[in-house]
């Protein structure tokens, strides 16, 4: 052999070597990527599913309250707070319902007088030993207006929100 073929060959040697841990380095800066990702997720996944329970069962106990508000003639249905079968328990969670009247007037688009709109106020959030719903205590998760009229009593909602 003479001296060219022979620096070629030590040339190569070791190419193997550094292909094999630069394959290393790839592959396990994405596997460590993606066992991060999934990690984060699971995490995630468990305060997605607290929030989600807390608004339905915000959600349920506002839908009971104005049932019971229909069947009490649009009336709020023990006065200003949640009926006597609170605090609403619903997925694992205890929410507390604050009913108010929130008469409006309207110009009655028939005969252009004002009249009144028999209007209830709903909010709902976690049940804090009976405080009101809003406090930073208790912050608000679902708001409802809901409009009663007739007899028997007929409602529709004006409005309805859920905060996060």
């Amino acid at each position: 052999m003479n001296d060219g073929t022979a620096r070629r060959m030590q040339g190569e040697r070791g190419a193997s070597l550094i292909l094999a841990i630069a394959f290393m380095v790839i592959i396990g800066s994405f596997s460590a990527a993606v066992i991060s990702t999934a990690g984060s997720g699971l995490r995630d996944r468990v305060a997605l599913d607290q929030a989600r329970n807390r608004e339905y069962a915000a959600d349920g106990a506002v839908e009971t309250m104005v049932a019971a508000a229909r069947g009490a003639g649009g009336k709020c249905p023990t006065g200003a707070t949640t009926p006597s079968t609170s605090p609403f328990q619903l997925n694992g969670v205890s929410i507390h319902v604050d009913c108010s009247l929130a008469p409006s007037v309207v110009l009655d688009p028939s005969n252009g007088r004002l009249v009144t709109q028999n209007n209830i106020a709903f909010t709902a959030c976690l049940n804090n030993s009976g405080q009101a719903c809003g406090s930073t205590a208790t912050p608000t998760i679902v708001t409802a207006q809901v409009n009663f009229q007739g007899s028997p009593t007929k409602s529709f909602v004006q409005s309805w929100s859920v905060n996060r």
